[in-house]
C-alpha cells in the first residue's frame, strides 16, 4: 500500500482543482440585485487508472479474505472468526461498489468542481463509514455472549465445553440412570 501511494504521488500527484461561480439574480423582493458566489475545490489526478488499480487491488484482497473465511469455517469455535470475517468482506464489497459508482459518475462529469467536490466528499464519507462498520463488526464479538456459551459455562458444566473436552471424554455426559430390578413377564 505504501509503495502504491508512493508511485501515485511521484508519477501523478493530486492537483487541487478550484472553481468559483457567480450567480446573479436580477432582483429580490426589495428590488435589489442579488449576487451569490459559490466556491469549491477538489483534488484530482490526471488519470483515473490509479483509482481503478486501487479498486482492483481491494477486490483481490476481499477475494483472499473470502477464501480465508471459507477455510476457517471448520476451525474450533474459540478461534473461528469466519462469520465476522464474511460479514466484513460483504460490507466492504458493498461500499466498494458505492465508491466505484461515484467514481464513474465523477469521471463522466465535465469540469464542474462543485459537483466533483460533492462526490469526493461522498466518497470520503463512504470510506469512513466502511471503516467504522468493520470495526463495529469485528469488536462486537467481545461484547456479546452466545447462548451456547451461557449454557456451557454453568456451574454444573465446568470442564464439559465442547472446544475444551479431552479426547475420549463425552462433551456432555448423559444423566445418571437409576438401576432397579427388571421385571420379566412370562408368556404362556
Amino acid at each position: 500500500a505504501a509503495l502504491f501511494c508512493l508511485l501515485w504521488t511521484v508519477f501523478d500527484p493530486m492537483i487541487v482543482q478550484e472553481e468559483a461561480s457567480i450567480d446573479v439574480e436580477t432582483r429580490n423582493d426589495l428590488g435589489e440585485t442579488v449576487t451569490s458566489v459559490s466556491y469549491a475545490s477538489h483534488c484530482e489526478s490526471s488519470s483515473d487508472v490509479w483509482y481503478w488499480a486501487r479498486s482492483v487491488w481491494q477486490c483481490l484482497l476481499l477475494g483472499s479474505g473470502s477464501a480465508l473465511a471459507f477455510q476457517l469455517r471448520s476451525a474450533p469455535k474459540i478461534v473461528n472468526d469466519s462469520r465476522e470475517l464474511a460479514l466484513m468482506i460483504y460490507s466492504s464489497f458493498m461500499f466498494l461498489i458505492l465508491r466505484s459508482g461515484l467514481q464513474v459518475v465523477s469521471s463522466s462529469l465535465t469540469e464542474t468542481s462543485l459537483t466533483k467536490s460533492t462526490l469526493q466528499k461522498a466518497q470520503s464519507i463512504f470510506w469512513s463509514i466502511d471503516s467504522i462498520v468493520n470495526v463495529c463488526i469485528y469488536f462486537s464479538k467481545f461484547f456479546r455472549k452466545d447462548e451456547t456459551d451461557k449454557q456451557q459455562n454453568r456451574p454444573g458444566n465446568v470442564g464439559y465445553n465442547n472446544d475444551q473436552a479431552e479426547p475420549g471424554l463425552h462433551p456432555n455426559p448423559p444423566p445418571p440412570v437409576e438401576r432397579g430390578e427388571e421385571k420379566v413377564e412370562e408368556s404362556e
